[in-house]
């Protein structure tokens, strides 16, 4: 369904061990919200499952995006894989987001992806997250079995300084307390999970700061050099000062262009084609910002990486570090502290590898400069993966420009 104009949107991503019922909490979102094509009964863990293999092994194995709307806000719903062979697509999937709902089964309670799953939420900064019980049924809605689970997960959530907006019980194969009120639970006072989404306020995004985007291609057109790319943050507008980096060259906007239109100014989230008044060379990879704010330029990165190849690394290997629409050689030089991801313990300082599913904080040394952004400054040119022969092995966020 269409957004209503004026209307907020949000990204949020749902996780959860294996089997917790994720896929059909997603489904009965879309069925009771009103989102989806059909109104006959349909097996709502089936309704995002669209892959033929992933019905076949009844499991979501890749990161899948819906749609759903309550009379405040509109939704864009990740659902991402809980199995831990599937860690890298739900990584793909809670970057994308900025709020998550984390699905909990009353019966098995806490598992290990649970708590990875938060911990990681936690590392890619994401501060909203509404915690379901689900299958709440299997208890016959009862309080007791909820209490117990909940003091659990709160206990969790202070031990791992992990704020949780909300913990939800709800049956998301019957509809309770996902977009209605369960007259089935009278005990519960809370919100529903629809309920507890829409008080949600959108976090400050970057429309308002300084202008970045980075070059995605540079199109000859009758002649003349269009600068196409995605401002991830701030706005631009036709006659205003530019600079263009690496190098720091200097230009004028000469005209703005979005599917062969002109336009006079265009903002955060667009993709849009710029024509500037120089004739410098200009390449994918480089990166434009307004005339009075500098991005960083660093050859070391210091970062928080989630390591996912079963293959432990060790501190020698070679990688590449791709950031927005840069790509260059790089090495991790120095290993800061070795994370357990289910717990965040640290189980090593000054260490020389990493396992499967640790947490590292590293710095990185790229081979050539690269031009960043802290995730907390500007979460969108704050991601970034590390490749090794041509295969993702970790994913991070930014904390800073490395040093020595």
């Amino acid at each position: 369904m269409k957004a209503m104009i004026g209307k907020r949107t949000f990204k949020i991503v749902v996780v959860g061990h294996v089997d917790h019922g994720k896929s059909t909490l997603i489904g009965r979102l879309l069925y009771d919200t009103g989102s989806l094509l059909s109104g006959k009964p349909v097996d709502f863990a089936f309704v995002v499952d669209q892959l033929k293999e992933e019905r076949e092994r009844e499991m979501t194995i890749d990161t899948t995006q819906a749609f759903f709307h309550t009379k405040k806000h509109d939704y864009v719903i990740i659902d991402a894989p809980g199995h831990k062979e599937f860690i890298r697509n739900m990584i793909t999937g809670a970057s994308q987001a900025e709020t998550a709902i984390l699905v909990v089964d009353i019966v098995e309670g806490i598992q290990e992806q649970f708590r990875r799953h938060a911990c990681f939420l936690k590392m890619l900064g994401i501060k909203e997250i509404s915690v379901v019980v689900n299958k709440m049924d299997l208890v016959s809605h009862k309080k007791e079995p909820f209490d117990k689970i909940r003091a659990k997960i709160e206990l969790f959530a202070q031990v791992n300084k992990i704020s949780f907006s909300e913990i939800i019980p709800i049956s998301a194969r019957n509809g309770d307390n996902v977009a209605l009120k369960s007259k089935k639970m009278p005990w519960y006072s809370g919100p529903t999970l629809t309920g507890s989404l829409d008080r949600l306020r959108k976090p400050k995004d970057s429309a308002g700061k300084w202008l970045r985007m980075p070059v995605q291609d540079v199109y000859d057109i009758a002649g003349k050099k269009r600068i196409v790319g995605r401002i991830e943050s701030g706005r631009v507008a036709k006659g205003e000062g530019l600079r263009v980096f690496p190098g720091d060259r200097k230009a004028c906007v000469s005209g703005i262009f979005e599917f062969g239109k002109n336009k006079k100014y265009a903002g955060c989230g667009e993709n849009i084609g710029l024509s500037i008044t120089e004739d410098f060379p200009v390449k994918r990879g480089d990166m434009i910002s307004d005339e009075n704010h500098k991005p960083v330029l660093t050859r070391r990165v210091a970062g928080n990486i989630f390591w996912m190849r079963q293959m432990p690394f060790k501190i020698t290997e070679k990688l590449v570090f791709r950031c927005n629409t840069q790509s260059t050689t790089c090495r991790i030089s120095r290993i800061e502290k070795r994370i357990d991801s289910a717990t965040l313990k640290v189980l090593e300082k000054k260490a020389q590898s990493l396992a499967e599913t640790d947490i590292g904080e590293v710095i990185i040394e790229t081979g050539k400069t690269v031009i960043i952004e802290k995730f907390s400054v500007i979460p969108e040119l704050g991601r970034f993966i590390l490749e090794k022969n041509g295969i993702t092995v970790a994913g991070g966020i930014i904390t800073g420009a490395g040093v020595i």
